[in-house]
């Protein structure tokens, strides 16, 4: 009876503020838009902090789901935290529900990202002056932001609405990221309608709240055995259903060839309203920033490679 309910409360629609729309009203507001970012009036999409990213993409825009997918222990939580961190600093309010992880490990990939300062070194208590004066930085330039962290496990889409809707109400709210999804509860007889459920829940509830939602993934185990690694759609676990609901899917990988140590790749799988590509990021693990890369992908010279060598 729960579960209906929380259900019935994800695609409750206000129709208030949901009308239909004639046509020519739609045709007007987006040629409006048109006419914003063509003046400068008005800005792509929500910001990420990751440049290469945002020009293909366009940045998040209200509504979107956008899935980023990847192994464990790639670094899907630091580049969310990244993520969330950047469009707080930009004076947006972030809502970000950590399922995995308790506030105070989030807060403390926070302040590695944001003083430099390594987590095992906070655990350790061995600061130096600097690294303490750091820290305390980082507190003072964090009154007033908006970022509120929300460490509840085995949570479902109606919880997360309310929650939501609460904050929305009191602060505004211009993303939300949930993290993972594979560890919400849904509805359906076997994982794969679950987690089904869950991304269109979360679809429903991002067009709802007029906000993009980040929402994290894991890829399947079975991208281990092979020998490109690289990450496919079909490579996203319990459900191909995450695929169709993501108006854009990115996936996280870090090559193990010397070459590529240091780095990461977001690959671009999907992108309901603009191009695919791949961005290279700078990847300094042990403060949990991923950076922007802005010298030749390994990929591409190893191309240079094999076309010079008569591979094709």
């Amino acid at each position: 009876i729960i579960g209906k309910a929380d259900a019935a409360m994800v695609q409750l629609i206000d129709v208030s503020t949901d009308e239909p729309t004639m046509l020519y009203d739609a045709m007007t507001d987006a040629i409006g838009d048109i006419d914003d970012r063509a003046t400068g009036h008005r800005r792509s999409g929500l910001q990420t902090g990751v440049a290469d990213f945002d020009a293909i993409t366009g940045g998040l825009e209200p509504g979107q789901l956008v899935i980023v997918a990847a192994r464990p222990s790639v670094g899907k939580t630091a580049f969310a935290l990244n993520v969330a961190d950047h469009v707080t600093q930009q004076g947006n309010t972030v809502a970000f529900f950590s399922l995995e992880m308790t506030r105070r490990e989030l807060t403390q990939r926070l302040l590695a990202l944001r003083a430099s300062v390594s987590v095992s070194e906070m655990r350790s208590g061995q600061l130096d002056k600097d690294q303490w004066s750091r820290i305390s930085a980082c507190q003072a330039k964090a009154d007033g932001q908006r970022l509120f962290l929300i460490d509840r496990s085995a949570i479902r889409v109606a919880y997360v609405r309310a929650a939501a809707r609460k904050i929305k109400r009191k602060h505004g709210l211009g993303l939300i990221v949930v993290d993972y999804l594979g560890l919400m509860r849904g509805e359906g007889q076997n994982r794969t309608q679950e987690i089904g459920s869950l991304s269109r829940g979360l679809k429903a509830l991002a067009k709802e709240l007029h906000v993009p939602i980040i929402a994290l993934a894991q890829l399947n185990r079975a991208i281990e055995n092979r020998n490109d690694k690289r990450p496919q759609l079909s490579d996203l676990r319990d459900s191909g259903e995450v695929e169709q609901d993501g108006d854009i899917v990115a996936m996280l990988h870090r090559e193990s060839a010397p070459e590529w140590a240091g780095l990461a790749e977001l690959i671009i799988r999907k992108n309901r309203n603009g191009p695919l590509g791949d961005v290279v990021l700078r990847y300094h693990g042990v403060h949990m920033r991923f950076e922007r890369y802005q010298g030749r992908s390994p990929r591409q010279s190893q191309a240079q490679i094999n076309s010079s060598a008569g591979f094709n």
